[in-house]
């Protein structure tokens, strides 16, 4: 499932990105308020803004909160090692 936002730059790499797909669970999460994704570009664990306009890296805050929560912060570094992994074998541009 993959929905088109706005057009907007990945906080790390400087890609430009206009959608999001669900990497895990059963709903893209991609909704109003913060939410957590990974660039597929670079595999930066970055948060939509609450109007899903622009991505930005997380806070300090955040990061602890995020790694509270070691069932979700697992299955971000999972994802985030997925992405890594198909970059580097050279299966996107």
């Amino acid at each position: 499932m993959s929905i088109d936002l706005p057009i907007c730059k990945c906080p790390k790499c400087g890609k430009v990105l206009n959608d999001a797909t669900v990497a895990f669970g059963e709903r893209l999460d991609a909704e109003p308020g913060d939410s957590w994704s990974i660039c597929f570009y670079c595999g930066a664990i970055v948060l939509f803004d609450k109007q899903l306009n622009t991505l930005r890296l997380p806070t300090p805050a955040e990061w602890s909160d995020v790694e509270s929560d070691p069932a979700f912060f697992g299955e971000l570094q999972a994802q985030q090692r997925l992405v890594i992994q198909f970059r580097k074998a050279g299966k996107a541009n």
